[in-house]
């Protein structure tokens, strides 16, 4: 090229004022790297030259617009790195004194600003051209950064970490991370902060971030990226290093009002960009982070800590403004990072005793929160109390005054439908509220609050009604369980001897002023239909009026069934062992008057207004009852507790009362629930049989009307009485429940007062749920088959003997069409059997069998036991003639009720255990019932062996002959499940030389077993032959030879057992271990690998050498 005939010619084509030098010529940049990479061409000081010419192109064409920007080429990162490598190489001829001419070089020519070009104009090129350039470029900065870094200004290298940050804002998420700009990132951050240190004047470059950088700063730290988060921490501290120095602590200490910070985040972080505000809980931190290390410059007096937590208050005040100017728009944002920088509060505890400013400032928190909590969007309604959690950790007597409203609006606002309702946050409050007043033992403060929240505003501050509201009440949070354990054990533990007294007496009044405010609505709309009386003529109504008055009635009603499970809580929990006799007597005089009083009054009050109801269908008397049904909980939850001997014992009107209730047709299910609860217990207390039995029909009646629609219900009862509605599924329910009742905690009292058919309807409606499909449902809450199988599985259940006999009566019955079935003659019969009527009932059976399994086997009577074991056999034979896929599971039922009792037994024999033992060998068999198939077979050969022995070889010689017939020699390889059992013929054999010997079997039986054995080798031996002949080296084969070579084992003993003259051929079982030893050694070496303890390495190594030594001999003969 002419460029390359001189020196002169090649300096003045780079020096041209134009690019090419000349029209057709190529342009400068390859003039340069030709002449570089051209060994031959001799240039005095080449790489000086042509590198000053390159650097200060970058610099002056920098400015350019990004497609003739060279900072952008990736030919001029190219030509640089490969000059420097070779300049800072040693053993190159122009490595030497090159720091001569280099520094001085990055003097005249300035990095930064290259640098600052080429983030710029990088950001034009497609993704993998950028790449490219950040690779090439930070190997050659690299090179030369230690050498210029020392002359950057703070000023430049700030320029330069803004356009980085702008180049990481513009990376895409999903994109991969470019190692190249990485290593600039980490060569600028690192200089940046070495700057800081050393500069005097930090708040200038504190004023030119914040003015000029800030931003894309906050959107760098802002993103929740797994990309670049290696740098992530580097540049959050060089951020807060320029925000927080000492010079700008103390700008923010001084200056009250015009803070420069915050005016630059109230630009940045609004409403348009709602993502920032994750930010400021991370500012906050930063900030108490840096006035606690700065503590000295703050300190007034002897209160540096006070001061410090002061600012950093200040600071909280700031970011709140920013997030009350944001708006509602973006409220899921704005409470996120509220609840964040409360957080900070209490991570590093700001809250001082002696702030008051503080405290006044927190409680405008707590404001805002109570205020969100009726605010239609659940997810701000749950953050918001996280935040009223984090506030009562801080401290909770910041929210003492609004408790009352907080409980109330998680009574009215944290409930279904919406279905996921904030409920663990709210559990997270109750426990903390909780732990707070039995610290400070101040329990009955608290009770009286959740009392007071039962009481719903009338009318009710909802868009639903309350009817609609009234099981998303019952669930909500202060009334969950796990909350109300909570409370009963913290009364029982906090509650002091000088406040139980008064806690009853509180509690009691509360809920007679609930129930006051409920008769006074009550009583006036019952006059509107004539039930009351007057003193004045009543005057006509509208209906409109009517309604509007039952429904005002709703509010009180569902106040006082709330209220009465905390107060039933708190009653059946007070602390009475740690009084002393005569406050003792005083709770119990408290209780006694209650009861004879207005809750007396509530259940007669609401029997009344049912029987009415039923004979004034214009009335609606929900209410009513659904008070009623609280009542009776109440009364009953006390009965059951320690107070329960302080209780009026005559309460012969109330079971009077009830009973009638029960003969009304349109009984709310949950009254109804209530009212055979009470009744049973009543009726016990004491003993009156024949009432006992009377309301037992009528329970029964209900579970038999209602139990089947469970099997239709669209969900499991979740054990709530608000669900037991009057619709289908709450009957369904409802049903459920009673069952649960009797099963459960009445049991003793069925056993005992239920005449025998009652016990036997109970049992008979046990058979509706399908426990044949086990207890393993993941649906939440209490079903039939979940309450039928506990039952089933409570030893409480087996230790009542009448009820036992009466299931094991039940069962009888499902099971007796099985005695008119003739199992001789199966195959005649066959399609009789497959009719629809025969398949329900031999379901039942299967059913019956199924209950059974569940039955200790000692505790079946013996008179039945037989009976049971015959009708098996039969159902055996029958479901072998069904083709259904349910027959599988039946088979496996039938056969382990079967197998488990003979085991108990001890004795196989039965009257047709041949044609069962010829049943079980060769009726196809699924692989769920082949285990307790091979039992049942072993179990019958052994009898027919032992029956032969005395003479009767009929059984014997059948299975015998089975055995002969079957093809061994495929048989064992098939996989099919479908086929009869395979281990029959080595199960006989094996029987044979374990209970008996040849010279004890009848004449003509040990012929029989010779010709088996003949039968077997003669199937066999031609198959090993075939074995032996080849290796076997994987798994799969030689797991499905393994059956083949244990009976084969078996087949060489039984022939030695029988005395029989054949043999295998000679050498034939070493062929075979050699067939499989290679294999077993590869098994055995590669498992050695596995262990990790000594120990167990040492005792697999000995299996190692013994499998060796056995086969060591066996190599070394066939090497011979």
């Amino acid at each position: 090229m002419a460029y390359q005939d001189s020196v002169q010619s090649f300096v003045r084509a780079l020096r041209a004022p134009t690019d090419p030098p000349r029209p057709g010529d190529p342009q400068k940049i390859d003039i340069a790297s030709e002449a570089w990479y051209a060994t031959s061409f001799y240039v005095p000081r080449k790489a000086e030259v042509i590198l000053e010419w390159c650097m200060t192109r970058l610099l002056k064409d920098g400015t350019r617009y990004p497609a003739s920007n060279p900072a952008s080429d990736l030919r001029y990162w190219k030509l640089l790195q490969g000059i420097l490598l070779s300049v800072r190489s040693k053993g190159s001829k122009t490595g030497s004194g090159s720091n001569t001419w280099l520094l001085p070089l990055l003097n005249r020519v300035p990095l930064l600003p290259i640098v600052l070009s080429m983030l710029s104009s990088s950001l034009d090129l497609p993704v993998q051209k950028r790449n490219e350039l950040y690779f090439h470029s930070s190997k050659s900065l690299a090179l030369v950064w230690s050498l210029a870094a020392p002359k950057f200004s703070p000023d430049n290298l700030l320029e330069c970490f803004g356009a980085m940050l702008r180049v990481l804002n513009e990376e895409t998420v999903g994109s991969d991370e470019s190692t190249g700009l990485i290593e600039i990132c980490m060569l600028v951050t690192s200089s940046l902060h070495t700057a800081l240190s050393n500069s005097s004047n930090k708040k200038k470059l504190s004023q030119a971030f914040m003015t000029s950088h800030i931003g894309v700063w906050l959107s760098f730290t802002s993103k929740e990226r797994a990309t670049y988060s290696a740098i992530r921490t580097e540049i959050c501290d060089v951020g807060v290093e320029l925000l927080f120095n000492v010079d700008s602590l103390k700008q923010i200490a001084e200056s009250t009002r015009a803070k420069p910070l915050f005016e630059a985040l109230q630009t940045h972080i609004s409403s348009s960009s709602p993502h920032l505000l994750s930010n400021l809980p991370f500012l906050m931190t930063a900030f108490t982070n840096a006035i606690k290390k700065r503590r000295s410059l703050f300190s007034s007096g002897d209160s540096p800590i006070a001061d410090a937590h002061s600012l950093a208050m200040l600071f909280f005040s700031s970011c709140e403004e920013i997030l009350r100017g944001v708006g509602t728009l973006h409220g899921t944002q704005v409470w996120q990072s509220r609840l964040d920088l409360l957080k900070v509060v209490e991570d590093e505890s700001l809250l001082s005793p002696r702030s008051e400013d503080t405290a006044v400032l927190l409680k405008e928190e707590v404001g805002s929160c109570v205020e969100c909590l009726t605010s239609a969007d659940d997810e701000n309604v749950q953050i918001a109390v996280q935040c009223l959690c984090v506030l009562s950790r801080i401290d909770h007597d910041l929210l003492e005054a609004v408790t009352s409203r907080i409980l109330s609006k998680f009574l009215t606002v944290l409930q279904p439908p919406r279905e996921e309702y904030p409920v663990t946050p709210a559990h997270e409050f109750l426990f903390l509220a909780l732990s707070y007043h039995s610290k400070t033992r101040t329990l009955p403060v608290h009770i009286s609050r959740l009392v007071d929240s039962c009481a719903l505003p009338s009318p009710y501050l909802s868009s639903l009604s309350i009817r609609t509201s009234y099981d998303g009440l019952v669930a909500s949070p202060a009334l969950t369980t796990s909350h109300l354990d909570r409370l009963s054990k913290a009364v029982r533990t906090f509650i002091t001897p000088g406040q139980t007294l008064d806690t009853a007496r509180r509690v009691i009044d509360m809920l007679r002023d609930i129930w006051e405010r409920f008769h006074d609505v009550e009583k006036a709309s019952a006059a509107d239909y004539e039930r009351g009386a007057r003193k004045k003529r009543r005057t006509s109504i509208s209906e409109s009026t009517r309604k509007a008055r039952e429904e005002d009635a709703d509010a009180p009603a569902v106040s006082f069934v709330l209220a009465t499970r905390i107060v039933a809580v708190v009653l059946s929990s007070l602390p009475l062992h740690t009084v002393t006799e005569a406050e003792q007597a005083k709770v119990q005089a408290i209780v006694t008057e209650s009861f004879d009083g207005f809750v007396r009054e509530a259940i007669r009050a609401s029997t009344d207004a049912a029987i009415s109801g039923s004979s004034d269908r214009r009335r609606d008397v929900w209410a009513a009852q659904v008070v009623g049904a609280a009542a009776l909980r109440l009364l009953y939850t006390l009965q059951m507790s320690v107070p329960a001997r302080h209780l009026p014992s005559d309460q012969n009107d109330l079971g009077d009362l009830a009973a009638a209730v029960l003969k009304v047709d349109g009984t709310l299910p949950e009254y109804g629930v209530e009212i055979f609860r009470y009744l049973i217990h009543h009726e016990s207390h004491p003993p009156n049989v024949q009432r006992q039995q009377d309301l037992f029909d009528a329970v029964l009646t209900f579970l038999e009307v209602h139990l089947p629609a469970v099997r239709s219900a669209p969900q499991a009862w979740l054990g709530r009485s608000s669900q037991l509605s009057s619709d289908e599924t709450g009957s369904a329910f409802a049903a459920v429940a009673l069952l649960r009742l009797l099963l459960d905690r009445n049991l003793q009292i069925v056993n005992a007062y239920a005449s025998s058919a009652q016990q036997e309807r109970l049992l008979n409606l046990l058979h509706l749920a399908d426990v044949e499909l086990g207890y393993e449902d993941a649906q939440r809450g209490l079903s039939l088959v979940a309450t039928v199988h506990e039952c089933l599985h409570s030893a409480n259940f087996w230790e009542q003997e009448n009820i036992r006999s009466s299931l094991f009566v039940v069962q009888h019955a499902r099971t007796s069409f099985l005695d008119t079935v003739d199992v001789a003659k199966p195959k005649k019969n066959a399609k009789k059997r497959a009719s629809p009527h025969s398949e329900s009932q031999i379901c039942e059976a299967v059913k019956a069998y199924t209950f059974l399994l569940y039955a200790p086997t000692e505790c079946f009577p013996k008179t039945s036991r037989n009976d049971f074991l015959r009708r098996a056999v039969v159902l055996d034979f029958l479901l072998g003639s069904m083709t259904s896929a349910s027959t599988h599971r039946a088979l496996q039922v039938v056969r382990t009720f079967l197998a488990k009792t003979f085991s108990f037994l001890g004795s196989w024999g039965h009257e047709a255990s041949g044609r069962y033992l010829h049943h079980l060998m060769t009726s196809p068999l699924p692989v769920s019932a082949e285990q307790v198939t091979r039992e049942l077979v072993h179990g019958h050969l052994v009898a027919s062996f032992r029956a032969a022995v005395r003479g009767s070889t009929e059984a014997l010689l059948d299975a015998i002959k089975i055995c002969r017939e079957q093809p061994l020699g495929s048989w064992l390889l098939l996989k099919d499940s479908d086929i009869p059992l395979r281990s029959s013929t080595q199960q006989l054999m094996d029987i044979a030389m374990a209970d008996t010997s040849v010279s004890s079997f009848p004449p003509g039986l040990a012929g029989q077993l010779s010709t088996l054995f003949e039968h077997v080798f003669d199937q066999l031996h031609p198959l090993l032959q075939c074995l032996a002949s080849h290796n076997v080296t994987e798994r799969d084969e030689i797991m499905s030879y393994s059956d083949i070579l244990l009976l084969w084992s078996r087949v060489i003993t039984f022939g030695k057992y029988l005395g029989h003259p054949k043999n295998p051929s000679p050498g034939l079982g070493t062929q075979i271990a050699q067939a499989f030893g290679s294999a077993m050694h590869a098994v055995l070496v590669s498992e050695l690998q596995l262990f990790s303890r000594e120990e167990d390495r040492e005792s697999h190594l000995q299996h190692i050498v013994t499998h060796v030594c056995l086969h060591a001999p066996i190599n070394i003969l066939s090497a011979l």
